[in-house]
């Protein structure tokens, strides 16, 4: 399973400025909530398409904001 991290944080991305935002198991989320952040002005974007970016990618466009991918292995 794969998670998202997402926080909010200054435009050097240190991680004393960061702040939890959520944690998603679906990139349609992660892009609806980039959408709302990105029109209340609290992240900046150099992009063309939200939907279209894989996750490094919207990390290395978006300013304000950090993503996180992280791979959930459970053994039963």
């Amino acid at each position: 399973m794969i998670t998202i991290v997402v926080n909010t944080c200054n435009e050097w991305k240190e991680y004393s400025s960061f702040r939890l935002v959520g944690v998603y198991t679906n990139k349609q989320y992660v892009d609806k909530l980039l959408r709302k952040l990105i029109k209340q002005g609290s992240v900046e974007y150099n992009g063309t398409s939200v939907a279209r970016d894989s996750i490094d990618e919207l990390n290395n466009k978006c300013t304000y904001v950090d993503l996180n991918e992280i791979v959930l292995n459970k053994e039963c």
